[in-house]
């Protein structure tokens, strides 16, 4: 029902980047769409985006909230194939290393991955997981998601991450593996 106090009401940023806060944590989201060629896959964030992103990081920070950046293409230059980057990476990139968040979320590889990306604020996990309907064919990662648990510590932060894959056999997701990163803020 609108106005009811449990529905979830939009933020005051309705263009990319997005914010949305609620409780403790601040989801910055970028868009990286964008017309290419055929055969094409890449993303670019855009100066626009870029330009207002670090008064968000900011602002969110002075807040002292955990900051989930969320995006489409992956943001760590060189992580992938030329035809599969995200444009401007290394403007975003160094952006991220500047005005710092706690997690980093995206996907489009199509690959499970960890990074860690230096920040003058400390370590910022960088998370991609495969598609949630992804078969596992010619080699490639088997469907998989992450639950994820945030609390707030004396020194900064605790993550817990719950890493889920799918077992054909089985027909089901089961929990593959755990882990817990402290980031200290």
């Amino acid at each position: 029902m609108a106005g009811d106090e449990n529905t979830p009401q939009s933020d005051e940023h309705t263009s990319f980047p997005s914010l949305r806060i609620r409780g403790e944590i601040a989801f910055i989201g970028l868009s990286t769409a964008c017309p290419k060629p055929p055969l094409m896959a890449t993303g670019t964030v855009g100066a626009a985006q870029l330009s207002r992103l670090p008064a968000l990081l900011k602002s969110a920070g002075d807040q002292s909230l955990f900051r989930v950046v969320y995006l489409h293409h992956c943001p760590i230059v060189g992580r992938e194939k030329w035809r599969k980057r995200l444009t401007d990476a290394d403007k975003l990139q160094a952006i991220l290393q500047k005005h710092g968040a706690e997690l980093v979320l995206h996907g489009h590889g199509h690959r499970a991955h960890y990074s860690e990306l230096p920040t003058q604020q400390g370590n910022l996990p960088v998370i991609a997981v495969p598609s949630a309907s992804a078969l596992g064919l010619h080699g490639a990662d088997i469907a998989h998601y992450n639950r994820y648990a945030v609390h707030r510590i004396a020194q900064g932060w605790q993550l817990h991450i719950a890493m889920r894959g799918f077992e054909p056999g089985l027909g089901e997701f089961r929990e593959d593996q755990e882990k817990t990163i402290e980031l200290r803020r």
